[in-house]
């Protein structure tokens, strides 16, 4: 009828022991080693709908780059969306099928410039060994604007872990 319910006698004491052991293990856990930052920014050219191009982490040999998550910010012309947001993931021999499309949604705008913002990001997770490539791709719905003021920034985050666990 009833369920049993256990309920613990631990100390104040006892217990905050026990979530500062759960931390440090978490701390010390190889996969949160030092968090790297990564920066790609391009200008959308004028007269071009888009802008492409490449980040390779930096990893040295035995070490693989664990690509947690991707944040994009876009700056456009008042009346353009973001239409493709697209990261694919290269390995030595060319493209792969590990394609993300970013989602982005509008924050706000300057009218006095005009400039509309818009950001997404994605988790993602994944390993990527030396010499693996970030490609980016990214669409706006039409051509107009100009170089200095209209672009994109993705902000990429994630840590150095051993190659063999």
């Amino acid at each position: 009828m009833g369920a049993a319910v256990a309920m613990s006698t631990l100390s104040p004491r006892q217990l905050l022991a026990q979530v500062r052991a759960a931390l440090i293990r978490e701390m010390d856990s190889p996969i949160r080693g030092t968090r790297q930052m990564m920066r790609f920014t391009r200008s959308y050219p004028p007269g071009s709908g888009g802008s492409s191009g490449d980040l390779i982490p930096n990893v040295p040999a035995g070490k693989r780059f664990f690509l947690q998550s991707i944040f994009v910010q876009s700056t456009l012309n008042a009346g353009q969306r973001p239409v493709e947001s697209q990261v694919v993931l290269i390995a030595g021999g060319g493209p792969s099928d590990d394609i993300f499309w970013i989602p982005q949604t509008f924050q706000g705008a300057i009218d006095d410039i005009p400039i509309h913002f818009y950001t997404g990001n994605v988790t993602l997770n994944v390993l990527l060994n030396p010499g693996e490539r970030i490609h980016f791709q990214f669409l706006r719905s039409d051509g107009l604007g100009a170089a200095n003021t209209y672009g994109v920034e993705a902000e990429v985050i994630g840590y150095l872990v051993d190659a063999t666990p």
